[in-house]
């Protein structure tokens, strides 16, 4: 199996999406995917569901996504935008990403699980690699609509600083208590 199609199916790729090039950089440990579409792919406004050509593209964004080998793995493509005649010029859905997100969905479900299961938000950003400022975006934008949790949070710490607990995010956060 050849690398673009062997990431095609690791990512779930249907038409119009395609895997165009793998790039593999051994020094920095990192997979870079650039994602591609045929030009003459008809689009739909994501927000009224109208077909429409393609306006233009957005400047190349990425995605981390899930490692591969432990190699960081990244989603890279420049994503069409339509121009409806209702809504002017939007950028269409991907389906590997939420809009806006920085993260591929099955990244973020993986984030999730371990920010849920691991003592610290430090500890889970050391295995996922990730910032505390990246974790907590995740966890705070969709963690708690995933996990379906609706507990309720004080936010407190201690007076040092210690074992807190976001209200927010409900993300533990500070040095574990012995």
């Amino acid at each position: 199996m050849q690398d673009k199609e062997l990431y095609r199916q690791v990512l779930g790729l249907a038409s119009p999406w395609v895997v165009g090039r793998v790039e593999l950089n051994v020094e920095e440990q990192r997979v870079d995917v650039f994602v591609e579409h045929d030009s003459r792919v008809k689009w739909r406004c994501p927000q009224c569901d109208r077909e429409l050509g393609c306006h233009d593209h957005t400047e190349e964004r990425t995605w981390r996504h899930l490692d591969t080998c432990q190699f960081v793995t990244q989603l890279r493509a420049r994503v069409s935008r339509v121009d409806c005649p209702e809504h002017g010029v939007v950028q269409v859905l991907v389906p590997w990403a939420e809009p806006r997100g920085r993260f591929t969905l099955l990244f973020e479900r993986l984030a999730i699980d371990i920010l849920k299961h691991c003592q610290t938000v430090k500890g889970a950003c050391e295995i996922l690699r990730i910032s505390w400022d990246q974790a907590h975006a995740i966890y705070g934008a969709r963690g708690r609509a995933r996990s379906g949790s609706q507990r309720s949070h004080s936010g407190r710490t201690d007076r040092r600083g210690r074992e807190g607990v976001s209200s927010r995010t409900g993300l533990r956060h500070g040095r574990l208590r012995h």
